[in-house]
């Protein structure tokens, strides 16, 4: 555990730091590895957010993102559902194919690309791995 740190909004761990993936407050190069599990759908600007990441990544470190795609379920329809809509209505990454591109556009060499299907109706989850 002295070797992994959180980051969040807000917790109620001590094992998690307050911030924001926008803005890291971390030295450059910081990190061998990155876990973006299901958090960049909630950016704004996932340019941003990745930037932050590329940055604080050491190099030939390792990112690796989570991100859910449901093209099925209006926004209106999942607000009224969950009460809240599961990613932010801004720069939105739809597809596979736009997050390898955004990952791309900020110079990271994929190495990994997956569209997990879903049986459920919960639409797909999408698995990116690239390096700095």
């Amino acid at each position: 555990m002295k070797n992994i740190t959180g980051v969040d909004l807000f917790s109620y761990s001590p094992l998690i730091k307050l911030g924001d993936m926008h803005n890291l407050e971390f030295n450059d190069e910081n990190f061998d590895i990155v876990f973006m599990g299901w958090c960049l759908a909630y950016s704004n600007n996932p340019h941003k957010a990745l930037s932050e990441v590329k940055r604080v990544l050491k190099k030939n470190g390792i990112l690796i993102i989570g991100y859910s795609v449901n093209r099925e379920i209006s926004d209106q329809d999942q607000i009224n559902e969950r009460g809240y809509l599961v990613r932010s209505p801004f720069n939105e990454i739809n597809s596979m194919e736009s997050l390898n591109e955004l990952g791309k556009i900020l110079g990271f060499k994929m190495f990994y690309s997956k569209v997990i299907n879903q049986t459920t109706g919960l639409g797909e989850k999408l698995i990116y791995g690239a390096s700095k």
